[in-house]
């Protein structure tokens, strides 16, 4: 991996986001997959998108990951916005896959609101508790079944961003840039969802190192990456 860089709340004002267009996103599942804490779920499932088309030997994607509440569509939405760093020059050739995690929103996504298909009935308070890592380990099956063997970058912010960061420890080999913008804000005492259960789980076991940085580094970061 060449670099994994965080960036404060003021490099979103930078990057012209416009409101995300709402999108009908695909389905990936995993037939039976085991959390970090051994439960096992069947048909995991994650919400997707993508943008352009992978080339042949799999090296030109990039990965968008959304925040917490928002879907894959919103997130590629925001990022390919004009003047957002993925209109850059250059970045027409890319294929950008845009992947959400468990508990996200629509009916897409497993999380206790979805149905538990070994009983038929929804999971609830029945649903097994996921970190961050769990939610990389999908997207990262997803990724595989699409042939993607090379990430240019994985961009995220806020819940997304955590998962970037996770995705350079993971798959340093795979991933040339982990790029996580403005950490996620702490959960309100009353939200007992499932994102923010995770949240809160990661700032228990492994709090992120975020830091300020120059509102233009993510663009500096991103254009030799993605325009060589």
């Amino acid at each position: 991996m060449r670099l994994a860089l965080s960036f404060g709340a003021a490099a979103l004002a930078a990057l012209a986001i416009a409101p995300a267009a709402a999108a009908e996103p695909q389905a990936f599942a995993v037939p039976w997959f085991t959390t970090a804490g051994g439960a096992l779920i069947r048909d995991m499932t994650i919400a997707w998108e993508s943008r352009g088309a992978l080339d042949s030997r799999g090296e030109n994607a990039v990965l968008v990951l959304p925040g917490a509440g928002r879907g894959p569509g919103a997130a590629l939405a925001e990022w390919s916005a004009p003047g957002g760093p993925l209109d850059m020059p250059g970045t027409a050739r890319l294929f950008v896959l845009a992947a959400g995690a468990p508990c996200g929103p629509g009916e897409v996504s497993t999380g206790p609101a979805s149905r538990n298909p070994e009983t038929g009935a929804g999971w609830g308070a029945a649903f097994p508790p996921l970190v961050v890592r769990d939610a990389v380990a999908v997207q990262k099956a997803l990724a595989d079944s699409l042939g993607v063997k090379r990430i240019r970058a994985v961009i995220g912010r806020g819940f997304g961003g955590l998962q970037a960061l996770e995705w350079s420890r993971r798959y340093p080999h795979m991933v040339d840039a982990a790029l996580a913008i403005g950490p996620p804000p702490p959960p309100a005492e009353d939200d007992a969802s499932c994102q923010a259960q995770i949240l809160r789980r990661h700032a228990a076991e492994s709090p992120a190192a975020w830091r300020p940085d120059d509102p233009a580094a993510l663009a500096h970061a991103l254009e030799p990456l993605l325009t060589d």
